[in-house]
């Protein structure tokens, strides 16, 4: 029943998968991405990255610089909190790397801004990642770049800076300091809501435009919605 008792003929070959084969993205952490004078960690090669833990930063550094493009981030629903005077929480470094980034799944809070994609040309993705408690915005995205599903809470800056030909999806901006969502032009803002902010809920600071769809303002110190240069409201109401 258990088979024939004489092995098969040549070398035994291997039955179960390796480390690498089991986990093969890299872990966040002093020996695979040693930081240097001003950040506590830095990725400089693409790849798959991801954390094992909850993580402090340390004055006077931003937590995570990213000095390559095609980089993915996991937090793996860990937190990741500034010290005082600490930098960025994560932030690309330099106009002409740090595209194509993704960063998902966690929580960044008391950093001087949560993450920051800047570059003019980014394609940037940000998916499922609360920013609180920041002395700065809590999210700036890049050209081309999409944020999904984020929360900024309690930043003493914007909400969200974002950059033109972007999108924001299912986001929440909420008793940020600052406008909620600050917005260049021809990018698409979904769903989202914009409460209690410190000055306006959706700001459009650009002749090109932004589309508002299904969005919702609410108790904002400033308008609900400021926008130029022909933007499109569809399906969205002010409080």
């Amino acid at each position: 029943l258990a088979g024939p008792l004489d092995p098969p003929a040549g070398p035994v070959a291997p039955t179960f998968k390796t480390l690498t084969e089991v986990e093969p993205r890299v872990a966040i952490n002093l020996t695979n991405t040693p930081g240097d004078a001003d950040s506590l960690f830095r990725i400089t090669q693409p790849g798959s990255y991801y954390f094992t833990g909850d993580i402090t930063g340390v004055a006077a550094k931003s937590g995570i610089e990213i000095v390559a493009d095609n980089v993915t981030i996991d937090l793996m629903g860990f937190k990741f909190t500034g010290a005082v005077g600490s930098l960025v929480g994560i932030q690309t470094s330099g106009t002409t790397i740090g595209h194509n980034v993704v960063v998902r799944n966690g929580h960044l809070s008391a950093w001087s801004a949560g993450i920051s994609f800047s570059n003019s040309l980014d394609g940037s993705v940000i998916e499922d990642v609360t920013v609180s408690e920041g002395t700065g915005n809590a999210f700036t995205v890049g050209s081309e770049g999409i944020v999904r599903r984020c929360v900024a809470r309690n930043n003493l800056g914007n909400g969200f800076a974002v950059g033109f030909n972007s999108r924001a999806e299912d986001c929440i901006a909420v008793e940020n300091a600052n406008t909620g969502f600050f917005v260049s032009g021809a990018s698409h803002m979904l769903r989202c809501t914009a409460a209690a902010n410190g000055n306006n809920g959706f700001l459009s600071n650009s002749a090109n435009g932004t589309v508002y769809v299904n969005c919702v303002s609410r108790g904002n110190t400033g308008s609900g919605f400021q926008s130029f240069g022909g933007s499109i409201l569809q399906g969205c109401r002010a409080e």
